[in-house]
């Protein structure tokens, strides 16, 4: 689709059909289930053009409520249509056809990062594995300039999760915005209530005790959880992912990051035991994805913080990776895509810092990584701060 088709959308394209009519889009292959719906490709049978878009359904059973959710919907796909970002999906519109809500989007993707990072962390080691690496690594400064501009924009997403961030070539893009929430499981013919088995791994622990408290907090710890997960393939070996749900599994009896608060503080010091034994005598190791990838277990311990008033927001992630003097985060910076890169010394010098690395070469680390995963690192999240970070972070 190009640039200008997308640029020149009216403002309400919002369309009903009735009973009489036919469905307006023609499905040419099924994507994929979630959300109380289904996406698909489609091709709308009355564009000459061809042009095919990403389209997801929501079946509405007939009731009382029916035509709240039906306005709801409209509401949050109007907010998200006036979003223009190189990795937030493409609004084109919503309709409804007898049972069937429709939104249509763009680009149709190749698949997800839940895919992906599956595939990654089943592949063995070699240069496939290290071409994917160094696209997960390129890839955390995208997802972390476009949810600024989310909540630059007084957007929440709601529902970050690997499955809702689409990959196309390259590039990756935010989707659904937890749309699917605004309609419960007993408004439609899906299974999925208002928290599935993956959207509750990856929630945060304030939107568990009281929905009313989704501030865009929720959307950094969410990210937090996904860049945890990224960086467990960039320097962990094969299977780590797969092992980091087990082992969260076997410590509390749920994959949920939320219910693992201590279980999440073990498997960063065990990224670092792998790091400090892999990479940190080895300067010049020629696995650039594990060397850069340091800075991803840092990164989500500060989204992780289980207080959503002391955890880190999306403009002070922005900052920490784009400051010159903080070039240990630099590289999240200067390996993103050409649209996201700050070059050094063009950076907001009025972006406010949550933290400033120190360099220091006398960090204390396991002795070993399997260590790390038998002896608890802290009581709790606040002495794990101070314990852990306090010999490289000003506060």
């Amino acid at each position: 689709m190009s640039s200008d088709s997308l640029t020149n959308i009216p403002e309400d394209l919002h369309e009903d059909f009735g009973p009489g009519d036919q469905d307006p889009y023609q499905s040419l292959r099924l994507l994929g289930h979630g959300g109380g719906g289904s996406v698909d490709e489609v091709m709308k049978k009355e564009d000459s053009i061809g042009e095919c878009y990403a389209r997801k359904q929501v079946i509405l059973r007939w009731g009382p409520r029916r035509q709240e959710m039906i306005e709801q919907l409209r509401e949050e796909a109007r907010t998200i249509r006036r979003l223009r970002h190189r990795h937030i999906i493409k609004f084109i519109g919503t309709y409804t056809w007898t049972t069937v809500f429709g939104i249509i989007m763009a680009p149709v993707a190749d698949t997800d990062l839940q895919q992906f990072l599956s595939q990654v962390d089943s592949m063995g080691n070699g240069n496939g594995r290290d071409q994917a690496r160094e696209h997960l690594l390129s890839w955390t400064g995208c997802l972390l300039r476009g949810l600024d501009y989310l909540h630059e924009m007084r957007v929440k997403h709601r529902d970050i999760k690997p499955s809702n961030i689409l990959i196309k070539k390259d590039t990756v893009y935010f989707t659904d915005f937890g749309i699917s929430r605004i309609v419960p499981g007993e408004f439609t013919t899906g299974t999925d209530g208002t928290f599935g088995p993956m959207t509750r791994a990856y929630v945060a622990p304030e939107a568990l005790r009281d929905d009313a408290r989704r501030g865009r907090a929720v959307d950094v710890f969410s990210l937090g959880c996904v860049f945890l997960e990224i960086g467990t393939l960039l320097i962990g070996p094969p299977g780590s992912r797969e092992r980091f749900r087990r082992f969260r599994e076997e410590k509390t009896g749920t994959i949920a990051y939320a219910e693992n608060t201590l279980t999440i503080l073990q498997w960063i010091w065990h990224l670092w035991g792998h790091w400090s034994v892999i990479v940190k005598p080895n300067p010049r190791l020629k696995d650039r994805y594990a060397r850069h990838g340091a800075a991803l277990p840092d990164l989500a311990f500060l989204m992780l913080d289980p207080n959503p008033d002391h955890r880190i927001t999306s403009r002070q992630l922005v900052a920490l990776i784009s400051t010159p003097k903080l070039y240990y985060f630099g590289s999240v910076n200067a390996i993103s895509c050409n649209g996201c890169r700050i070059l050094l010394g063009s950076e907001d010098d009025n972006l406010p810092l949550h933290s400033v690395y120190k360099e220091v070469d006398d960090l204390e680390y396991p002795e070993t990584a399997e260590q790390a995963l038998k002896v608890p690192v802290a009581p709790h999240w606040e002495a794990a701060k101070r314990k852990w970070l306090q010999y490289h972070m000003w506060w």
